[in-house]
């Protein structure tokens, strides 16, 4: 067999895979509603990248003997991703319908989905449990860490959805609508001859401003209590994601920024010093300094300022203003002694239970019980009234 013939032989390989993956789609144990979800997507993927591999097994004999290979490894690779996202579907749906409690990935589904309706997008898949988070565009399945903290993990979901939604919100009319944030990135990545890590952090830093503008005080708390690391505050080390102690300022900084619209003008601001506070205290009982260099400072309120700007144009019925609303649902999510009357969404929820959480004996295990009930009550019927 020569060179051209182990190509073949590839190709040929990659072809029965994209079958066999296609036919998994259909294995028992999969939910049919989150197989409506994704399954279509990924057999659209499957079809295309069948189209490409018999595209490049056609041409095999019309180009030299590297090309084939060059054309191979493509090949390879695209379709790495696809076996990736199908695993991906297989697993996560088999897990959600089985091996763990499904109603937390309900109710974020839910989550999701409520915000890509009010940003105007669609988003239409399912989140899965992995062992970090993290968002593939390709099948735009979001993963979720393994194991869940209850709901208190939940907002960092919507950070998940920030980078689909990064490269989707738009601005304008008609043809002349445009992508505001990929946009921001090319230009001030150009203007300051920054590298290609510059456009990870400047992601990461919409993400972290879009999950705090649109579920406002929760995923300040989520972030800055429960993930941040505060020993390691300071440090950038894996080229992808900014310092946890900017990605905090950034944050505290849109919620000051949301605390200064009109409709919710000072409502933030108890809030916002207690986050701070609580911040502030993390830092000093670690040693770490609380104050950034001013050029960090500098740039970071910049960034905030622009990305803010985005968000207000490209999603502005998605802004959370309901920070009062949730004191209403604070005392059903501490004790649950009655019915809420109020209407009230997942993430107006997720907010009433950091209320609930800073109150004298309260307990985050049953007031975590108490938001998945109302929360598929909201998931399942809609909201409710």
């Amino acid at each position: 067999m020569n060179a051209l013939g182990q190509v073949s032989m590839r190709l040929q390989a990659l072809l029965g895979q994209l079958d066999f993956a296609e036919k998994a789609l259909d294995s028992e144990g999969i939910d049919k509603n989150l197989r409506n979800r994704v399954g279509h997507v990924l057999r659209k993927n499957i079809e295309k990248e069948r189209h490409d591999v018999q595209a490049a097994l056609n041409r095999i004999h019309h180009g030299t003997t590297k090309s084939a290979w060059n054309s191979l490894k493509i090949r390879e690779q695209q379709s790495a991703t696809v076996f990736h996202e199908c695993l991906a579907f297989l697993q996560g749906g088999r897990a959600r319908g089985r091996d763990v409690d499904i109603k937390l990935c309900e109710i974020a589904d839910g989550l999701l989905d409520q915000l890509s309706y009010a940003c105007g997008l669609a988003w239409g898949r399912f989140t899965i449990l992995a062992d970090e988070e993290f968002f593939s565009d390709y099948a735009q399945i979001i993963r979720i860490r393994f194991p869940f903290h209850g709901i208190w993990d939940l907002p960092v979901a919507a950070h998940e959805f920030g980078h689909f939604a990064a490269h989707r919100l738009t601005a304008g009319e008609g043809q002349a609508r445009s992508l505001p944030f990929p946009q921001f990135v090319t230009d001030y990545c150009g203007q300051n001859k920054l590298g290609r890590e510059w456009v990870l952090y400047l992601n990461e830093f919409f993400a972290d401003a879009f999950a705090t503008y649109t579920l406002g005080p929760s995923y300040a708390f989520t972030s800055l209590l429960l993930r941040f690391g505060v020993a390691t505050a300071h440090d950038e080390v894996d080229q992808k994601h900014p310092s946890y102690a900017k990605r905090a300022q950034l944050i505290l900084d849109v919620l000051n920024r949301m605390d200064c619209e009109a409709d919710s003008k000072g409502a933030l601001d108890p809030v916002i010093r207690l986050l701070r506070d609580l911040w502030d205290t993390a830092l000093n009982s670690a040693e770490m300094r609380k104050q950034m260099p001013d050029a960090d400072g500098e740039r970071l309120g910049y960034l905030t300022g622009e990305l803010y700007r985005i968000l207000t144009r490209t999603a502005t019925h998605a802004r959370y203003n309901r920070w009062d609303m949730t004191a209403q649902l604070q005392s059903n999510v501490k004790a649950g002694t009655k019915a809420p009357t109020c209407e009230y969404e997942v993430r107006d929820l997720l907010n009433a239970a950091w209320r609930a959480r800073f109150e004298p004996n309260s307990s985050p295990e049953q007031i975590s019980g108490r938001v998945i009930c109302l929360a598929m009550r909201v998931v399942r019927n809609g909201a409710v009234k």
